[in-house]
């Protein structure tokens, strides 16, 4: 079977968002929320044409990043931004940074590679 020519694969965006709260939120809690909002606004169909996928060793220090397809970038800020609440605290995602290479995601978020 041959691979996949590149100009038909699907481009993939990391959009890195910042959690705004009162509280310090565990990682596990907030990338259930994370699913959770994404499919609240998104479905079974909009989650599986999206590729949503939250990156979930970066999901530290309140902050978040989530792997997408070019497509639906608009539609998972949106999501993220309709959800307001993380362990009965409430909670703003802020989008931070988009981008195609995952280290600029993680500069703008962290300001290292990590």
């Amino acid at each position: 079977m041959k691979p996949l020519a590149p100009t038909l694969k699907e481009k993939k965006r990391y959009i890195g968002f910042e959690v705004i709260t009162d509280k310090a939120i565990k990682p596990s809690s907030l990338e259930k929320a994370a699913k959770r909002a994404l499919f609240n606004y998104l479905g079974d169909l909009g989650m599986a044409k999206s590729g949503a996928f939250i990156i979930s060793n970066l999901t530290k220090k309140n902050k978040l990043v989530v792997r997408t397809e070019l497509h639906y970038v608009n539609e998972i800020k949106a999501a993220m931004i309709l959800a307001n609440r993380v362990d009965n605290s409430r909670v703003i995602f802020k989008s931070v940074a988009t981008s195609g290479c995952l280290n600029k995601v993680n500069n703008k978020l962290y300001g290292d590679a990590s």
